[in-house]
């Protein structure tokens, strides 16, 4: 089973993504913080990572950051933050994409 990190310090955002990431075929494994995230991320090795920025202990730039010093999985930005050098300062930080909450799935 392959595993993607779900870090989100949003109780109920982590429990809508787990039930996606399910219905997909994986098995979610969530942090509530940036501290947490990055200490599952080394023990659990997911495919994915999906990442909130505005979360206590470190935020979701520095959690990147230490990731890509260890890994290049492929890091998704999802945050409330909208201004463009949000953006840019996510895949400066080693990001590989970048969704602005809310959002929907489709399809």
């Amino acid at each position: 089973m392959q595993y993607i990190l779900i870090a989100d310090d949003n109780e109920d955002i982590r429990e809508v993504l787990s039930t996606y990431v399910v219905k997909e075929g994986f098995e979610p494994i969530v942090a509530e913080d940036g501290i947490e995230a990055f200490e599952t991320f080394k023990k659990c090795n997911p495919a994915v990572v999906l990442l909130d920025i505005m979360m206590p202990g470190l935020d979701g730039y520095k959690v990147c950051q230490k990731i890509r010093e260890i890994s290049q999985v492929p890091v998704l930005f999802l945050t409330a933050k909208n201004r463009e050098t949000d953006l840019v300062e996510g895949f400066l930080a080693g990001g590989d994409d970048y969704m602005q909450k809310p959002f929907s799935r489709s399809g």
